[in-house]
């Protein structure tokens, strides 16, 4: 099988996640981390404090960050707008967004801006000031779109936010382990991770790297091994948002896959990444009848390339790829139903390439032969 859809999960994992997923559960060395003060729950803690470190590392978050274990980046942006927004708020998103974002907002039943789209199915950022409010709390975007690849443009949300005094969100399910990520420089309030697509971890392993000045409410509560007798959740964090036992064996398999990502280089990578989608774009893109959603110069460009057919449905074209070409991609709405409004694909969704490093020159090329058998025949 051809594999494209590491927008949605990497597929090939390095042997070293495996290992350390493995080693976790096979060792009898681990207990639960943060209950009691045995060798085994001090073990698993010793872990999940190095894999804080990393990340914090990563993301060159300075110390006046904290790193919050989640299930993955759903749970952390649920986590973060529920807990600091309120109904009375005003929020500035993108049309982009993933319903990650948009349900928790649609629940908390706030009043809610879209940035639109410009040229190049990139955001208009030039509309920020004009969609300010008096009430407006914070802007929430995401870091890269799913659907088009195309990436924001932090610096510049970033002076427009603190020029304001507004919080700033971003879900970085997409570019973490791909694009430089500087919570510090860029003075990000919170970012919200996954750690199964390009930080190469296990699925049901995310989390939240925020300002510790921010008060949070819970979205969960329980036990958090410590101040047992308060009725309430423990003030400081990591404890304050990790209710209940964390995924040791997913904490430990997302650190050996930072461990690779820095080893390796994440430019490099993601150099290797853009290659792919680069040779991609370029043998699809003149076909005729067909659409690509991405950004002509790729300047910006991720790892996506999306398209549409002229009259055929994205999941048509999604099941003949994998049926006569063994290729795996992913079509439909991809959980961004603005984008298609924007896009003018609600009646037939896109079909998504997303490349990784793990794809090699051969793979990309039996791709675009067989996007090309596919106009011919469709």
């Amino acid at each position: 099988m051809y594999y494209f859809d590491h927008a949605a999960t990497t597929n090939k994992k390095p042997d070293s996640v495996a290992q350390a997923v493995y080693a976790m559960l096979a060792s009898a060395e681990y207990g639960n981390p943060n209950r009691g003060a045995n060798r085994y729950s001090l073990n698993s803690h010793k872990k999940i404090e190095e894999t804080r470190k990393k990340l914090k590392r990563l993301f060159m978050a300075d110390d006046d960050y904290e790193v919050i274990f989640q299930q993955n980046a759903t749970m952390a942006l649920n986590t973060i707008i529920k807990g600091l927004l309120t109904e009375k708020d005003h929020v500035i998103t993108t049309v982009t967004e993933h319903n990650s974002v948009l349900r928790p907002l649609y629940q908390l039943g706030l009043a809610i801006s879209f940035l639109p789209l410009a040229r190049n199915y990139e955001v208009d950022l030039t509309m920020l000031e004009k969609l300010k409010q008096t009430n407006t709390k914070a802007v929430i975007v995401s870091h890269v779109s799913n659907v088009t690849g195309s990436a924001l443009n932090l610096e510049k949300i970033s002076r427009f936010c603190r020029t304001n005094k507004l919080l700033l969100l971003v879900d970085v399910a997409q570019s973490a382990g791909v694009l430089p990520i500087n919570c510090t420089k860029y003075a990000v309030d919170a970012i919200c991770f996954t750690g199964h697509k390009s930080l190469f971890g296990p699925q049901g392993i995310g989390g939240i790297c925020l300002k510790k000045t921010l008060v949070v409410e819970p979205l969960l509560s329980g036990g958090s091994g410590i101040l047992s007798m308060a009725k309430c959740m423990p003030i400081d964090y990591p404890e304050h948002l990790e209710a209940g036992t964390l995924n040791t064996p997913g904490i430990m398999g997302l650190s050996a896959g930072i461990d690779y990502l820095c080893q390796q280089g994440e430019a490099v990578l993601e150099k290797k990444q853009r290659t792919w989608a680069n040779l991609f774009y370029n043998g699809i893109k003149d076909l005729p009848q067909l659409t690509c959603y991405a950004n002509p110069v790729l300047a910006k460009q991720n790892n996506i390339i999306s398209f549409t057919l002229k009259g055929i449905d994205s999941a048509t074209i999604a099941t003949y790829l994998e049926e006569q070409e063994n290729i795996i991609v992913r079509s439909g709405m991809h959980c961004a139903p603005l984008i298609h409004q924007a896009l003018g694909t609600k009646a037939t969704g896109v079909v998504r390439f997303s490349f990784s490093s793990m794809n090699t020159e051969l793979e990309v090329r039996h791709a675009i032969e067989a996007v090309k058998k596919l106009v011919k025949i469709m």
